[in-house]
């Protein structure tokens, strides 16, 4: 026993001598430390793993973001050079003009009549199109097949015409003849056809037809109010007032001016009112037609109060109110107008 605690005394005494357990203690420390190292290790290469993922992720997300972008910008370019392209034929279609307008009167409107009638093609390549007013082109039964045929330069001044009564077109697919007659009175059917000849018997119809009309042309001072049948007048009224002139100076001056141009206005418009009840007393049942012309929003004012049913036409009718130029009054609310394209 004694020489065993003598050998024990003895490695203790050398182990601390030779620093064992301070090395053994530094061991267990770094052995710790490694546990620790590879404890946290484990951690970055899972974060690390899942970075990647999300990585991959971004990057497959950021590459299909990329294409649908450049699809877009795609797509944003061809509207963009199709809405070029529209505004340029917009613009290259409002420069667009008839090649003449002018008034057929009652004895010039047969000659043209027998003009047109007369045409004749080999094949089916004339084409006649009846509108109603306020009808369109797209409006006709299979209209595909009329738009095919008629060229935009014709659909689109076709679809400027302001008429009250419709209009009449006259289309040949060859380019030879290509015009549009708005008749005095209303086309009461839309239709089209094509063929080897024009189609004119709703339009002679329409001009052959006898109405009774009431002609009524307002200027500020001095308007017409007539009935017409069978190609003259039955009766009529010539009414005149003091209008004055418009005030071109500024000022009080100009306003109190303008308020007493607006009251002799008026005043002109209660005559032209009277005068219209007395030549429509007791024949209004007659009465066709209301055709209006002169002064647009004079004659839509006389109208206003006045209590009537009857369809009204206006046409841009100018003509001197006198009693010589009567004849002119009837003609002109009678012509046909004349659009060549």
């Amino acid at each position: 026993m004694n020489n065993q605690k003598k050998t024990a005394h003895l490695n203790s005494l050398i182990g601390k001598i030779s620093g064992k357990q301070k090395l053994e203690k530094q061991i267990d420390e770094m052995q710790s430390y490694i546990m620790e190292l590879e404890v946290e290790s484990q951690k970055l290469q899972r974060r690390l793993e899942k970075k990647e993922k999300n990585t991959k992720r971004a990057i497959s997300e950021k590459q299909e973001a990329e294409e649908k972008l450049n699809a877009a910008n795609i797509k944003i370019e061809t509207l963009q050079n199709e809405i070029e392209s529209l505004k340029e034929e917009m613009n290259n279609l409002q420069d667009i003009k008839f090649r003449n307008i002018e008034i057929l009167y009652p004895s010039k409107i047969q000659n043209w009549l027998l003009k047109i009638q007369s045409m004749r093609s080999n094949d089916d390549s004339l084409i006649t199109v009846y509108l109603k007013p306020g009808d369109l082109l797209s409006n006709l039964k299979n209209p595909n097949r009329i738009l095919d045929d008629i060229d935009e330069k014709t659909q689109s001044l076709l679809a400027k015409i302001e008429s009250f009564t419709g209009c009449i077109l006259f289309y040949d697919t060859d380019s030879v003849i290509c015009e549009v007659i708005v008749p005095p009175f209303p086309v009461r059917e839309s239709k089209w056809e094509i063929g080897k000849d024009f189609q004119i018997e709703q339009l002679k119809t329409i001009l052959e037809q006898d109405f009774k009309i009431c002609i009524l042309q307002a200027h500020a001072g001095e308007s017409f109010v007539g009935i017409a049948n069978t190609g003259e007048f039955e009766n009529y009224r010539i009414i005149k007032s003091s209008v004055k002139a418009k005030h071109k100076k500024g000022g009080f001056s100009q306003k109190r001016f303008e308020e007493l141009r607006n009251e002799d206005i008026s005043h002109h418009i209660e005559k032209v009112q009277s005068e219209y009840n007395k030549v429509m007393d007791g024949i209004e049942n007659e009465v066709d037609y209301i055709i209006v012309g002169g002064d647009r929003e004079l004659t839509r004012l006389v109208l206003k109060d006045l209590n009537h049913n009857l369809p009204v036409i206006e046409k841009p009718m100018d003509n001197k109110i006198e009693k010589y130029n009567l004849n002119n009054i009837l003609k002109n609310a009678l012509s046909c107008r004349r659009y060549q394209i």
